[in-house]
């Protein structure tokens, strides 16, 4: 679950505007994984954010700027997830 969630931030990103309403429903999908792994698999987070940077640093920052647009109203989440992703 955690790689599809860091998948899904990319996967977001790279739709062009015509996708506006899968952008969305991607969008509440990764909000609604990542408050789930949050609470209970926070160490495959790191382990798979981990991964992504060793395995392509373009991709990490895209992750990044996904997180970004999640956490933008959600500062409960940002909080926890700070403390497990550098």
């Amino acid at each position: 679950p955690a790689r599809y969630f860091w998948h899904k931030l990319i996967i977001m990103q790279e739709r062009s505007s015509i996708w506006k309403i899968k952008i969305q429903k991607d969008r509440a999908q990764c909000e609604q994984l990542l408050e789930a792994l949050l609470d209970l698999r926070p160490n495959e987070l790191t382990i798979a954010w981990v991964a992504l940077g060793k395995k392509n640093k373009k991709w990490q920052t895209y992750a990044n700027k996904g997180v970004k647009l999640i956490l933008e109203k959600r500062d409960d989440l940002k909080q926890k997830l700070s403390k497990i992703i550098p």
